[in-house]
């Protein structure tokens, strides 16, 4: 059951997923083995923290309480003296703390898993967490402390055969390479893992598919986005009226704007801005209210784009207060000034 959850996980089916974590989580708490049963609480809280799964799959219907889980697998893992879990443990409460915005505790608490990791030899927790950090990079908008984390991660990723990061890490260094406004990079970064006939059936493999909807945006080629965007949404297991997506979302939107569906577009950015606020997902809120702040402006509601940009400039100033690093305070801040204008 706890390897069915990964399994499920991994393909991007999180509420079978969860069903199976709920199951096996039940059998080893009565079973009394703590080990597996650390292993299953951060199975279960992978699926809300997991970058991939945050972007390109259904949010579980019933979504676990991901803090509490990572705080009893972290007690367990200290009471049994497992360092592998502790590692595993910090790796995820770091993702989580990244999707929520806290991005100063997410820093301490990844660069805490990654010495743990490496004084263990653990080479999937030090490639989990270098590519973590990668990710966190981005959300702080620093492109180029990414690279050199991403372009690591890769490189350890494709020693150890490990499929499910390297197309992790290549999607997440193709954002940095179109942060860095190099889409020629970015387009070959993506060629090495998918080409027009890799089908949408693994998390890793709908994350690159994504980043190749943003570059085509990047290029001018907002029906190939479109048709991307689509079929990810239409390929998502789980899929159904009523579900959302909140990154796919957000990208759909973008490419029916600069097709001139603007209407449509405010309307799918409206339910992605629903959403992320009902899963937590604070810092890709702050990212829909700077496109719907865009969005209204061209359609000539000023008053209405003004309430978006406060309502994202509050988010980034909260993201950059919990940054003890005054440097990287300062870049997020400049960085997010820039987007916004």
């Amino acid at each position: 059951l706890d390897l069915s959850g990964l399994a499920s996980m991994l393909a991007g089916d999180l509420d079978t997923s969860v069903q199976h974590y709920n199951r096996a989580i039940a059998l080893f708490r009565e079973l009394d083995d703590r080990a597996r049963l650390a292993s299953s609480l951060m199975g279960r809280a992978s699926t809300v923290s997991s970058t991939l799964a945050r972007l390109v799959s259904v949010p579980a219907s019933s979504l676990p309480d991901a803090t509490s889980d990572i705080k009893e697998a972290l007690r367990i893992a200290g009471e049994i003296g497992s360092a592998p879990t502790e590692a595993w443990a910090h790796w995820s409460l770091g993702l989580l703390q990244t999707v929520q915005g806290h991005f100063g505790c997410a820093l301490q608490v990844l660069q805490s898993g990654l010495r743990i990791a490496s004084e263990i030899g653990h080479r999937e927790y030090v490639v989990g967490t270098q590519c973590a950090l990668g990710n966190l990079y981005i959300e702080l908008l620093a492109p180029e402390l990414a690279k050199g984390q991403l372009e690591e991660t890769l490189a350890l990723a494709i020693e150890l055969r490990s499929q499910i990061w390297i197309h992790q890490a290549t999607g997440a260094l193709a954002e940095v390479y179109l942060m860095l406004d190099d889409r020629k990079l970015a387009q070959t970064c993506q060629e090495t893992v998918i080409s027009p006939h890799t089908p949408m059936d693994t998390m890793g493999k709908r994350y690159c598919w994504a980043r190749r909807s943003e570059l085509a945006l990047a290029q001018d080629d907002p029906a190939l986005a479109l048709d991307i965007a689509d079929r990810l949404i239409a390929s998502a297991p789980g899929m159904s009226p009523g579900r959302v997506i909140t990154f796919l979302w957000m990208l759909k939107a973008e490419a029916l704007a600069v097709l001139q569906h603007r209407e449509d577009a405010l309307s799918l950015l409206h339910t992605a801005l629903e959403n992320a606020q009902a899963t937590g997902e604070r810092s890709l809120q702050w990212r829909v209210h700077a496109r719907l702040m865009r969005l209204y402006r061209v359609l000539g509601y000023q008053e209405a784009a003004e309430r978006q940009l406060s309502a994202a400039r509050a988010l980034m100033d909260e993201f950059a207060a919990s940054i003890p690093d005054q440097t990287l305070q300062y870049n997020l801040r400049q960085g997010a000034s820039s987007m916004l204008r």
